[in-house]
């Protein structure tokens, strides 16, 4: 993905990845986005993403039930090309987990120059610079996490700041430098002289 500088913006907070309910925080995404939902009455929330049969019913259960049920959307089977369309048109991306690796959605919405939600646990504080790609937020507090989509979305020149640096740390990220620090990696083992390149941003 790459996105310098983009502009699209089509009123939606973007939650992309695996659907496991527990994992990935679906239950405090859709509670969070309760809490904000009648202050924001043109913003919509779009979860993406595959999952098991038993999270995806759970989902949609709770989309069903919920007072902002005409607010929410779910896709499944997501190809490349409607993902980069739903990165690119998306306000931000937020991503509550209780638990993640490496958070390549993160990388990915910063390719597109957007900003991150995401929660203060390992994987998700080293794909998101806290306070400089995005915001962490606790994990599991409904209440954080409205707030802070609340910021987003209404300070636009804080999310064009948190977007562009995302997108220069997106850059890190690229085969090219990947190849490099893996063939940099292997070199330090062999040669007892491993070095971390440094970063762009």
């Amino acid at each position: 993905m790459n996105s310098e500088n983009n502009t699209e913006d089509e009123n939606y907070i973007l939650c992309f990845g695996r659907i496991d309910v527990h994992m990935k925080g679906l239950d405090t995404l859709i509670e969070a986005f309760e809490k904000i939902a009648p202050s924001f009455p043109v913003h919509t929330l779009k979860i993406a993403g595959r999952g098991s049969e038993k999270d995806i019913q759970w989902l949609e259960n709770r989309m069903n039930d919920s007072p902002a049920k005409n607010k929410i959307q779910f896709s499944q089977n997501v190809t490349q090309s409607q993902k980069l369309v739903l990165f690119k048109k998306a306000t931000c991306l937020c991503m509550p987990s209780r638990f993640e690796g490496w958070c390549i959605s993160a990388i990915e919405a910063g390719a597109c120059s957007k900003a991150t939600i995401g929660t203060r646990i390992m994987g998700l504080m080293d794909s998101i610079k806290d306070a400089e790609t995005g915001i962490l937020v606790p994990p599991q507090n409904a209440d954080a996490l409205a707030e802070t989509m609340k910021l987003l979305l209404t300070d636009k020149p804080l999310r064009k700041k948190l977007g562009e640096n995302g997108y220069r740390w997106a850059q890190n990220f690229t085969w090219e430098r990947v190849t490099a620090l893996q063939e940099n990696f292997y070199r330090g083992i062999a040669e007892n002289t491993f070095r971390i390149l440094p970063n762009k941003l």
